[in-house]
């Protein structure tokens, strides 16, 4: 379902220019190895307490967002340094969202909008890149431990297909400062879901 998804609105956002690719071809080579180790770590793990940790970190990033008025709605310049904290902290993202991916998105979110300078949109839409190769190597490796309902996953690739268009279209033509608020809101109820209701 993740891949129909990905895919869905990375073509919107391709045709809006809103892909940074200059990140998102080293973010997408850095999830090739960190999804294939949480691909296989999710087999072995009980991720019940790391998914509240998780809704604790978002819960306490949302608070930042509030207070920076213009975080995330304006481009802005960062250090290399920073950029390479970025990746740095990004190689660790990817190993979870290999394996749980719950709240994965939003983080990631958190990560391009602090570290990269990026805005909420270009944020959501460089996040395709990579999130399309993840999508690819978790399907494979799941596949060959045959653990994918191939039906129910078509349906919901397809399903999600349009959804991503659909959002994707949504977000670019609504600009950064709706994208913004929507993602402050997901963020407090994600937050609260992982935290007391997983």
């Amino acid at each position: 379902g993740s891949l129909g998804f990905v895919v869905g609105s990375l073509h919107q956002f391709r045709k809006a220019d809103k892909i940074l690719y200059r990140f998102a071809w080293p973010l997408a080579a850095i999830i090739v190895v960190g999804a294939s180790l949480g691909a296989y770590i999710v087999l072995a793990i009980d991720t019940a307490i790391l998914t509240k940790v998780i809704g604790l970190i978002v819960a306490l990033l949302v608070p930042l967002v509030l207070w920076r008025k213009d975080l995330g709605l304006t481009h802005h310049t960062v250090s290399n340094k920073r950029i390479l904290l970025g990746y740095f902290i990004y190689a660790f993202l990817s190993v979870y969202e290999g394996f749980l991916g719950v709240g994965g998105g939003i983080l990631a979110a958190y990560l391009f909008v602090l570290m990269f300078g990026m805005t909420f949109t270009e944020a959501n839409a460089t996040e395709k890149v990579p999130q399309a190769v993840n999508s690819l190597i978790t399907t494979v490796i799941f596949a060959v431990h045959g653990v994918i309902d191939y039906k129910l996953g078509l349906v919901l690739m397809v399903g999600s297909f349009i959804g991503g268009s659909l959002g994707a279209r949504f977000a670019i033509k609504k600009g950064d400062r709706v994208v913004k608020a929507i993602f402050i809101t997901v963020a407090t109820i994600s937050a609260i879901r992982f935290v007391f209701f997983s």
